[in-house]
């Protein structure tokens, strides 16, 4: 599954994306986690994020968002072993349903929480997701997130083979906090568990962890920490610091890391097997303790020490600890240092105190050697103490050690350069002229003097005066810009002792460049041209089919005849096509991009936004100026190409693009985008796109679409047609009408009164303000509409159709029977000329069955109300229609599910479960339920037309 690598990263925003309905996969993160901002902005393409609160049902969102068939859902929150803690209640496997998902049932699920899926807990709730939804499903069974605190973005527990790749890319890896129940801070924490399976995390400090019952993951972090397991098989890692293991009940895993861990046990040393390397045996339970990198074992009456400190650090060299102050770095000071350690384990050696950077020890075999040659003063100190440290990894012992230091020739002062100018030098600059460097140097024993010389020249480039320190250059041969922007030598001051010691000093010197004016011309074949740097270029191609590139200052570049290709690289660049079909890149910086004649390509390698009305443009094309471009073509990320009142080309690229063309007969060419949008959001008329002729017309008259997958409309009455692809059609303002077609396609009606006929294809749908008509003829088209957007109304050839949430009317259009449910809205359900079942649900509903025998379900004693809140049969007909009862119990005062007794249009006598009749004075006639035998109506349905009634027209 998902590992820790890094993936191709882009940024989202986290603000409600209209698209949601029809994204390939959906990301749904708790919207409570600490810098998610941080952690979302390495969304890749192709996922939509949504955000679940803490107040809000994180099962309901899934179920959503499965019924949408997307190829893949990812879950981002807290997690335990057996669950996710999404919304408001936790997602575990006793909230899964027997029956599966409603839509597609194929999506993998990938569960991003600390120890999701550890343990039996994780497993089952891994396995029972996959039986629930039909697809795959992954979890991890370790902290998910920031890897110094333990964490990792793999997913090690699957089911029904997943193959989602994963929705977070590389920047995943910046976020600093782990998707756990428990996590401490750089404090000293107490993190406590529960009687489940509970993964804490200490980080930082001195913190205490203790799981109580369940097999719990516990980490300690950095700091000198106690981690308590408590009952259950639980992992318990120290981390850095010292710390204290105690596992407690059951067969635990103890691994202490780096340094001295100990490990505590109740009872007597008698009462474990400690026969068997790494592990520690309860005799009486059977418990077996793994144990890695433990130093002790605690037991009530004993202690053991696994592993012993090293022996203190002894000096096996027989020569005496001194140095010269004229002593050179790496020098050896008669020192070399020897440890063992009673179990062979290979040593390391290393200087805790190394006497303020004078001396070095090697790790290996304990050699003592001069670090800083130049800190050695006789007069400042005669003698160092340095600290010899061994550790065996776990354990280090310390022993501190003196070195003396001899008198002798002292040392010149390590040079300065006393000139104030800058080091600088032009390229190429003749021999003799100065860098800006004069070398000075001071030796602190009387009556000697201090010469100069170079211990590294920059390959012959410069000299120094031996007297004075004055460095020049010495050969222009190699003070080439073009080779590298500095150089670097090396002064060296030397006294004038008859054994004379030195001190070197680094200075750096810039090379500055000399621009020249250079120019290429080529001739009548294809020419292939690339200018140097750093000079700048004039580059004629002439005849032929030419490939000419600039560099990064600003150079011309002229195509001449032929299909030429320029690309300007960085600076302000001119580039001019001449005759031919030529493509011009300008790269970075202001250009000037002409065409000349032919049909003339400018195209980009970063995000750009071009807007030919305005001449304004930014990113990659920020400052460029076009003259005689017929094509303008993004670049591989998500562009803005606009265009003008002429017939513009506009080519978006790899992208996800938006293309607007404005008044003009234009070309829309999206590119290899995922979404590539076109929009007439700023026309003053309608439009008309066709997708299926490739025949446009209104604002859109003499406009080709290629390879678009989005169009937004205007905000006048708009009619969009789609094809047999997938199309996503925004119908934005004004009374709309969207027809998909063929294939799987996306629409919002915006505001008006909108027309949605997704055709054949899972099509999603969405009415917005205004009062919306849908026609639904797949089974896997859905319909959303929220609250208060006006009166809406699904037309259906569907044999059955329930109306979703803040829809109100339902219409069957089909030829046979069907099935209508409503919701809890007051809804209007009108049959067919079958033999229809109508179920209003809540609300006071209005059911109109049509011809045929009809019948006319209430699902619940609450379905119907009293007086005007009470349900409206138009068309009931006592010779055929039926109305059912079955499922409303007559008699709230028992258990179980009771019968009605019809009474006629007899009184109620005060007995529970009469069900009678009357007509009313406007003609109605009203049905009446005595649920609880008080003599007065508890529930009511009204019959238009004045009816005779009798049991038989009753399920009761």
């Amino acid at each position: 599954m998902a590992s820790c690598a890094s993936h191709h990263s882009r940024s989202v925003s986290t603000a409600p994306d209209r698209r949601r309905g029809w994204a390939r996969e959906i990301l749904l993160a708790d919207a409570s986690l600490p810098d998610l901002d941080r952690l979302l902005h390495s969304c890749r393409d192709g996922v939509e994020v949504r955000l679940v609160g803490s107040d809000e049902d994180g099962f309901a969102a899934l179920t959503a968002a499965l019924a949408e068939g997307p190829a893949a859902i990812h879950l981002v929150a807290h997690g335990e072993p057996g669950l996710i803690r999404l919304g408001r209640r936790p997602l575990d496997r006793a909230l899964l349903p027997e029956t599966a998902p409603g839509g597609p049932s194929s999506a993998d699920l990938l569960l991003y929480g600390c120890g999701t899926g550890a343990g039996a807990a994780g497993r089952g709730f891994v396995d029972a997701l996959a039986g629930w939804t039909g697809g795959g499903v992954a979890a991890a069974s370790r902290p998910v997130g920031d890897a110094g605190r333990g964490g990792c973005w793999e997913l090690d527990v699957t089911a029904g083979s997943p193959s989602a790749a994963p929705a977070l890319g590389a920047g995943r890896e910046s976020w600093p906090h782990l998707l756990v129940q428990l996590e401490g801070d750089a404090g000293d924490n107490v993190l406590e568990g529960n009687l489940y399976e509970d993964t804490l995390v200490g980080f930082g400090g001195n913190d205490t962890l203790v799981g109580y019952d369940g097999n719990d993951n516990l980490g300690g972090g950095d700091g000198d920490d106690s981690v308590v397991g408590g009952n259950g098989d639980d992992l318990l890692w120290g981390d850095a610091g010292n710390d204290i293991l105690v596992g407690g009940s059951g067969s635990d895993s103890l691994i202490g890391d780096d340094g001295l861990d100990i490990a505590v046990f109740t009872g007597n040393r008698a009462d474990y097997d400690l026969s068997q390397p790494g592990l520690v045996i309860h005799l009486a339970t059977g418990d077996a303790d793994t144990m890695s990198g433990i130093d002790r074992l605690i037991f009530d009456d004993e202690t053991i020490d696994i592993n012993l400190a090293p022996t203190a650090a002894i000096d096996i060299d027989e020569a005496p600890n001194e140095v010269s102050e004229a002593a050179h770095t790496g020098d050896t000071v008669g020192l070399c240092a020897l440890s063992l350690d009673s179990e062979g384990t290979i040593l390391t050696y290393s200087l805790a105190d190394d006497a303020g950077g004078r001396f070095a020890i090697d790790s290996v075999t304990g050699l003592v050697t001069v670090a800083d040659a130049t800190l050695l003063d006789f007069e400042t100190a005669s003698s160092h103490d340095i600290v010899v440290a061994v550790s065996d990894g776990s354990i280090t012992t310390t022993t501190t050690m003196t070195i003396a230091v001899l008198d002798g020739n002292d040392r010149p002062t390590r040079p300065v350069d006393v000139d104030a100018a800058v080091n600088t030098v032009s390229e190429r600059a003749a021999v003799g002229t100065v860098v800006g460097i004069t070398a000075f140097a001071t030796d602190p024993n009387p009556g000697e003097t201090v010469t100069y010389s170079l211990a590294d020249n920059a390959y012959g480039s410069f000299a120094i005066d031996s007297t004075t320190g004055v460095v020049t250059v010495a050969s222009n041969q190699r003070l080439d810009y073009g080779i590298g922007d500095s150089r670097t030598i090396v002064v060296r001051a030397t006294d004038s002792n008859g054994q004379p010691i030195s001190n070197d000093q680094t200075f750096t010197i810039a090379v500055t460049n000399l621009v020249e004016q250079r120019s290429y011309t080529g001739g009548s074949a294809n020419n292939y041209f690339v200018a140097s740097a750093p000079d700048y270029w004039t580059i004629d191609g002439g005849a032929g089919n030419d490939n000419l590139t600039g560099n990064a200052l600003s150079d011309t570049l002229l195509g001449g005849e032929g299909n030429d290709v320029l690309y300007g690289a960085g600076g302000d660049d001119q580039l001019q096509g001449g005759a031919g079909n030529d493509t011009l890149e300008g790269g970075a910086g202001a250009d000037l991009l002409s065409g000349g004649a032919g049909i003339d390509t400018v195209r980009y390698t970063a995000a750009v936004k071009i807007d030919l009305a305005t001449g304004q443009h930014t990113g990659q094309a920020a400052g460029d100026v076009f003259d005689g471009i017929e094509i303008f073509q993004g670049s591989s990320y998500q562009d803005t190409l606009i265009g003008d009142a002429g017939d513009n080309w506009l080519v978006g690229g790899s992208g996800n693009d938006t293309l607007i063309g404005g008044a003009g007969a234009d070309t829309l060419d999206g590119g290899y985008g995922i979404i590539d949008t076109v929009s007439y959001a700023n026309e003053t008329a309608s439009i008309l796109i066709d997708f299926a002729t490739g025949v446009n017309g209104g604002a859109a008259a003499g406009d080709v679409l290629i390879s678009i997958e989005e169009v937004d409309g205007t905000a006048y009455g708009d009619l969009m047609i789609g094809n047999a692809g997938t199309n996503n059609l925004w119908g934005e303002g004004g009374d709309d009408t969207l027809l998909g077609g063929a294939g799987a396609d996306g629409m919002s009606g915006g505001a008006g009164n909108d027309i949605l006929d997704g055709g054949t294809g899972h099509d999603a749908m969405r009415g917005g303000l205004g009062d919306d008509i849908f026609y639904v003829d797949m089974s896997n088209d859905s319909v959303t509409e929220f609250l208060n957007e006006g009166i809406d109304t699904v037309r259906s050839v569907l044999s059955s159709y329930r109306l979703t949430d803040n829809v109100e009317n339902l219409i069957y259009d089909g030829a046979g029977s069907f099935t209508g449910t409503g919701n809890a809205l007051d809804n209007r359900l009108t049959g067919g000329a079958g033999d229809d079942t109508l179920t209003g649900g809540g609300g006071a509903d209005t059911l109109t069955g049509g011809a045929g025998a009809d019948l006319f379900v209430l699902a619940s004693h609450t379905d119907s109300g009293l007086g005007a809140a009470a349900d409206l049969i138009q068309d009931f007909s006592a010779g055929q229609d039926m109305i059912d009862l079955r499922k409303v119990d007559a008699n709230s005062g028992l258990s179980g599910d009771q019968a009605f007794t019809f009474i006629g249009t007899a009184a109620f006598t005060g007995v529970a479960g009469q069900l009678s009749y009357r007509t009313l004075a406007d003609g109605t006639t009203r049905v009446s339920a005595d649920r609880n035998g008080d003599g007065l109506p508890d529930m009511e349905l009204s019959l238009s037309g004045t009816l005779t009634l009798s049991a038989s027209n009753f399920y009761l």
